[in-house]
């Protein structure tokens, strides 16, 4: 409330006491603040929802680390991420995450590519590694 009380005293600041003529005219301008006001909660809201990438990356890091094929690894300090909606056929390694569909995949190459595939983990938004890609 702090800052659309702030908000409406710059704006009428700028646009100088005369630009306010009715009753009328002082709700359209509320209005507008509102809605100013409001979509930038949204955004707010909406980015800290989404994770932070390097967080994401850190967190499939400190996971792939503790695996067998850790030493196969070709690009640790540059993965692949990608946001995902839908997962298909993956290992499962934990119940204990968000599961709201709003998803990275984490994809580590390795040597043995050709043969098995990449190393991909799946994260949700609190950067919890809840699933590994299916290799061969």
């Amino acid at each position: 409330m702090k800052k659309l009380s702030a908000l409406i005293l710059s704006l009428t600041m700028l646009t100088g006491c005369g630009a306010v003529k009715s009753s009328d005219d002082n709700k359209a301008s509320v209005k507008e603040v509102e809605t100013t006001v409001t979509e930038t909660s949204e955004v707010q809201t909406e980015t800290s929802q989404k994770a932070d990438k390097e967080a994401v990356i850190n967190a499939a890091k400190a996971y792939v680390s503790g695996l067998e094929d850790f030493s196969t690894i070709t690009n640790y300090d540059s993965p692949e991420i990608k946001e995902v909606t839908e997962l298909y056929d993956y290992h499962h390694i934990t119940d204990d995450f968000l599961n709201d569909n709003n998803w990275y995949e984490v994809t580590f190459l390795t040597t043995d590519d050709a043969l098995l595939g990449p190393i991909s983990v799946y994260l949700d938004s609190n950067c919890t590694a809840f699933g590994l890609g299916l290799r061969e």
